[in-house]
């Protein structure tokens, strides 16, 4: 590597890092990411140099969690780490799996790490950040504080889940309000990349803040705290990511124009560096211009930037990013010249992330502002998915054995037999497991993404796996009440089933979705059951329509929302691609175009091909055992046949999906079909109306007989 490379932190090689390494860690293991992480941080702290000490500049407070890192300014050279590797691990391992039992080992971690956290602490407590950056360096300028913020970031974060852990709420929420203000402090450098650095940390501490509002652990005064430091920031632009773009333009062309104006300067920078452009023949074109021609390239340049920074101050977002679709059009047409087609990251991209981050800022500020002013009760945004998760926990406990001897289609079927008194036992064993399910189906809102910390589409994470269980328990145990004429309790169980139902229909994976229809049938089919006891009324029917006509009508049990989700998901790394080269963008844009028509079996078929490939023992058992595979839990809704012939073929067509070759692996021959995904979505609008209008006509039936009966 250069050594000029490692002292960049300007606009070009920063952005098209930071836009490579976001979705590198996503689609990357924790370990693996975690070494990287300190690869990248050591490549942007290349030589840092000290900030004048100013108690009222937060940066003065933040140069110091540089020195805590064991940097010394004086020898400018790295002394003892803070954190051992073993130590870093741990950090990561457990921001990817909070809710679990922080070790002694993240405590010691964690509090060898204290003045660091102090000194963030404090920085945050002042108005302005200011590391007297030199912006006539331009591509060369020097950014080594954001490295060590990120680092210490993490740290804070992580800090911020153990406090939640141990019920102290109010020390999480004191480090995530330090965080949101580092997060605007990081706007103040001027600099696209700081900008959007700062946007990263707020959103991962932001992340955190949900889980705080998952779990109802906020009350008024804590949520005025976290208010209170999200309002020191702009709301419409938080991190400052728009004078960010601004002063790309002004460290590219005024450092140009000075630097590599004079044509000796030019074949002399570029004999040396390959990284400007990343284009040996833009390299060769812009190498061999006079001066005037290359004054002229920057003038394009300039007038290109002006336009993006338009686009960017558009009130209308909508409007600001066809201006951007515009440019960019222009811009590999060449009309901006050489120069700014080989400089321009993909503008688009940056500005669809800074319309995601100021989206999800007004959002939790508005929330904030209701449960600091009591305007809006904790519980609203409670989330189910934490309850759920909870009774999930407690069946694991149960050996898998057990649990499949609720037996849901023999046990509607034969609605008058006797239970085993093993089975009865066990469902006994359940009724703290129930209670939670009970709790979590009566919550508006559910995001099972706090159950998991790989949020890459898959056929079946392990809690969807325990929503399958919990279903069968509750519709085993309203059966089981109504054979013993405890009516009330019974529908009190289909409407917790029909609860589950609502939010397991809003959940990504596909099989969710099956989940969900399939529950709904065996619901409806015991509401059937249920309005023949002699003992059933009106006011039970009616709470049965109320809970169904929770499920949405517009995408019954979650069909299309699942495939959006897993088409998103198989999309994502060909739309991070960046190319300059028309061609491949041409092929990169039919691989998109491929995917966006899949349908639901064939989404399967390659989560199946990928799991394959990527996971270390993938074959599920179909006997049940004490540890199983996820997948043997959905035995009612997967082909396992199918499924094991999709997984012999994995080998053969997995280079076909790297090369996104997807007409090629699904128009020479028919797949195996691992579950009839498509089928059901056909029938998902039928079944929902069908049960529907039952429940409808038949408690306007149920009125009418009332009626008749009572007394005049």
């Amino acid at each position: 590597m250069h050594r000029n490379r490692g002292q960049v932190g300007g606009a070009v090689w920063l952005i098209h890092a930071f836009s490579a390494v976001c979705w590198w860690g996503m689609n990357t293991p924790r370990i693996v990411r975690s070494c990287f992480g300190v690869t990248l941080m050591v490549l942007m702290l290349w030589m840092p140099s000290p900030v004048a000490a100013d108690n009222r500049n937060a940066a003065s407070w933040y140069n110091r969690v540089i020195e805590e890192f064991g940097w010394n300014h004086e020898t400018q050279s790295a002394g003892e780490s803070l954190l051992t590797n073993e130590q870093w691990e741990l950090v990561a391992h457990y921001r990817d799996n909070p809710g679990t039992v922080p070790s002694p080992e993240l405590r010691q971690a964690l509090n060898r790490a204290g003045t660091l956290m102090n000194s963030v602490r404090r920085g945050a407590r002042e108005a302005q950040s200011d590391f007297g950056l030199d912006y006539s360096q331009g591509f060369e300028l020097r950014l080594p504080h954001l490295g060590y913020l990120r680092q210490a970031a993490r740290i804070m974060q992580v800090d911020a889940l153990v406090r939640l852990h141990d019920g102290d709420a109010t020390g999480a929420v004191d480090r995530l309000a330090s965080l949101y203000i580092m997060a605007g402090h990081c706007g103040n450098d001027r600099v696209l990349i700081s900008s959007l650095v700062g946007q990263h940390i707020f959103q991962a501490a932001d992340n955190i803040g949900q889980r705080a509002l998952d779990l109802g652990t906020l009350d008024p005064a804590q949520c005025n705290t976290l208010l209170h430091a999200m309002q020191r920031l702009e709301a419409n632009d938080p991190f400052a990511m728009v004078e960010g773009i601004a002063m790309e333009q002004v460290l590219a062309g005024d450092w140009m124009a000075q630097a590599l104006a004079p044509e000796e300067k030019r074949r002399e920078f570029f004999g040396q560096n390959d990284w400007l452009t990343g284009d040996e023949q833009a390299d060769a074109m812009i190498t061999a211009m006079s001066e005037d021609e290359f004054l002229d390239q920057i003038d394009q340049y300039d007038q290109m930037m002006v336009r993006v920074v338009d686009a960017f101050m558009q009130e209308d977002p909508q409007q600001g990013r066809a201006q951007l679709e515009q440019i960019e059009q222009e811009v590999q047409a060449g009309e901006f010249g050489v120069l700014a087609g080989a400089l321009a990251p993909s503008f688009l991209r940056v500005f669809d992330k800074w319309q995601d981050g100021v989206e999800q800022f007004q959002q939790r500020l508005e929330q904030l502002k209701e449960l600091a002013q009591c305007t809006t009760p904790p519980e609203t945004y409670i989330n189910a998915a934490v309850e759920y998760g909870k009774g999930i926990e407690l069946l694991r406990r149960i050996e898998p054995e057990r649990l499949d001897e609720f037996d849901l289609i023999a046990c509607l079927a034969e609605s008058s037999s006797e239970h085993d008194e093993s089975v009865l036992n066990t469902l006994e064993e359940c009724r703290d497991a129930l209670a939670f399910f009970q709790q979590g189906s009566q919550r508006l809102r559910c995001d099972f993404s706090i159950l998991q910390s790989n949020r890459a589409a898959t056929l079946c994470p392990a809690y969807l796996a325990g929503m399958k269980d919990a279903l069968n328990l509750v519709i085993f145990d309203a059966c089981h009440r109504l054979q013993a004429g405890d009516l009330a309790f019974a529908v009190e169980e289909i409407n917790v089933c029909l609860g589950m139902i609502v939010h397991v229909s809003n959940d990504e994976p596909l099989l969710a979705a099956l989940m969900a229809h399939e529950s709904f049938q065996l619901a409806l089919r015991l509401s059937r059951a249920a309005a023949e006891h002699p003992d059933f009324i009106p006011e039970h029917l009616a709470q049965l329509r109320h809970a169904a006509e929770r499920i949405a009508r517009k995408d019954p049990f979650g069909y299309l929302n699942s495939l959006h989700a897993v088409r998103r998901d198989l999309i994502q790394p060909w739309k991070s691609k960046y190319t300059q080269n028309d061609e491949e963008q041409q092929r990169i844009n039919r691989v998109i175009t491929s995917l966006n028509n899949l349908a639901g079996e064939p989404l399967l078929y390659l989560l199946a091909v990928r799991e394959t490939v990527e996971q270390e023992d993938p074959e599920p058992s179909d006997q049940p055992v004490m540890d199983p595979h996820p997948l043997t839990r959905m035995r009612s809704l997967i082909d396992f046949p199918a499924l094991v012939a999709a997984r012999e073929q994995a080998e053969m067509v997995m280079p076909h999906i790297q090369q996104g070759e997807y007409e090629s692996i699904f128009n020479k021959q028919r797949r195996p079909v691992i579950a009839p995904f498509d089928t059901q979505m056909r029938w998902a609008q039928r079944d929902l109306r069908e049960g529907l209008l039952w429940l409808r006509s038949t408690e306007q039936t149920e009125s009418s007989v009332s009626e008749q009966e009572s007394p005049r």
